[in-house]
């Protein structure tokens, strides 16, 4: 059985549950994996000077474990569970930035996305884990950037906010990226986008939205990631997080 109270990143393709350790030491940031059955706790990871609170687990792909830190300046990591490695990814933190949103790693462990926000550069990079090539794409100057890879890793989904002087709601352009010729496709521009999922196939977009940044109903929709028109799942009432799948048989 899992212990009460821990929290849950990811499970990886061997099986292992990763999670930020619980009753460690005070001033050290500690990853821990569980086996299946919650009995066997490992370390795999300790960084002294880094308070548990202030590092983040912001996901799992593959083997890999992607993290990041609430409130510093320093950069995203990778700690490899099958090699044991621990690599920093510099040119996912550059500090002349305004802001940086969370980073995002795909279901195979093989890339990285991180969005860049309020600056007229490059506003998106991709790093490759494997090869080392990182790609910049220019999504113009944005207020809001959310991504998700799709599980067959060929896609990025982006809920972009551009820059809109006064204005501060959810993303409101859902877009696809295609990762072998950057070609975008864009989804929907009718809504302020909260959340978003690929479906287990990559072929769908599931995405909840609203009509107005202060407004606190929201619908579930679903779009093709080809493109075409949107279709509701749920009507006005629905939970701006209620977004995912579940694969069946």
């Amino acid at each position: 059985m899992i212990p009460a109270g821990i929290e849950i990143h990811g499970l990886t393709t061997d099986g292992r549950i990763v999670s930020r350790c619980r009753g460690g030491l005070d001033d050290a940031f500690e990853l821990c994996t569980y086996d299946r059955t919650g009995a066997q706790r490992t370390t795999v990871m300790t960084e002294a000077g880094i308070p548990n609170e202030a590092a983040l687990v912001e996901g799992v792909g593959g083997t890999r474990v992607l993290g990041d830190y609430a409130n510093l300046t320093r950069a995203p990591f990778i700690f490899d569970l099958a090699t044991g490695q621990r690599r920093d990814l510099p040119g996912l933190r550059r500090a002349d930035w305004k802001y940086v949103t969370r980073p995002v790693i795909s279901s195979s462990g093989a890339l990285v996305a991180h969005c860049f926000v309020g600056d007229k550069r490059d506003s998106l990079v991709i790093a490759n884990l494997d090869t080392g090539h990182e790609r910049s794409i220019d999504l113009g100057e944005l207020t809001r950037c959310e991504c998700e890879f799709s599980p067959n890793d060929r896609m990025l989904a982006c809920g972009i906010l551009p820059a809109k002087p006064g204005f501060s709601g959810k993303p409101d352009q859902l877009l696809t990226i295609d990762l072998a010729s950057g070609k975008r496709r864009l989804l929907s521009s009718t809504m302020l986008i909260a959340s978003f999922a690929f479906s287990p196939d990559s072929r769908e977009l599931v995405y909840a939205a609203t009509r107005a940044p202060d407004h606190d109903e929201y619908r579930l929709g679903i779009v093709s990631v080809t493109g075409g028109a949107t279709r509701d799942l749920a009507p006005w009432g629905a939970d701006k997080d209620l977004v995912g799948w579940v694969a069946t048989e």
